[in-house]
């Protein structure tokens, strides 16, 4: 759960993958995005974090990560501490919902503009850049601040 200039926002991805805030805040269009507080995800979803779940959930903007899309069989977060729901179907189950891309890519994957595989390495934040006119058939990169970023490796 978290909160975009203001708002609560549930955003789902599977549990092996990491949400990427920025492109969350590309999502929801939002100046700024920042995780709920504790007391924020108990007053709106009633349970705490590792219980929660998009299930039957309305009121709020639901975001689920295109990587769960046509999924079934699926476990998540009931909404109440200590509970979970099996046998969950994204087509079924999470109709409200909308799917955009919101997970970080890693290292070893398919880049999304050309045949090349991407890369995971320590950068420095000088920008992200997304051009095809270069020498190279691809030039996709991305930096980020002392974290891992990936770039295609054509």
């Amino acid at each position: 759960m978290y909160v975009a200039d203001g708002k609560p926002v549930v955003a789902v991805v599977r549990g092996d993958h990491q949400l990427s805030e920025a492109k969350l805040q590309t999502a929801t269009g939002a100046g700024l995005v920042r995780p709920a507080l504790t007391e924020e995800i108990l007053a709106l979803m009633g349970a705490h974090p590792g219980s929660l779940g998009a299930v039957g959930f309305t009121g709020l903007q639901v975001l689920l990560d295109e990587a769960v899309r046509g999924r079934s069989d699926m476990v998540t977060g009931a909404n109440r501490d200590g509970f979970h729901l099996r046998g969950v179907d994204v087509a079924r189950d999470l109709t409200a919902a909308s799917m955009v891309d919101l997970r970080t890519v890693t290292g070893g994957e398919g880049c999304p503009v050309c045949e090349g595989t991407l890369e995971s390495f320590q950068a420095l934040e000088v920008g992200t850049s997304s051009s095809s006119g270069r020498a190279t058939p691809c030039h996709l990169e991305r930096r980020s601040w002392m974290r891992t970023a990936t770039r295609c490796r054509w």
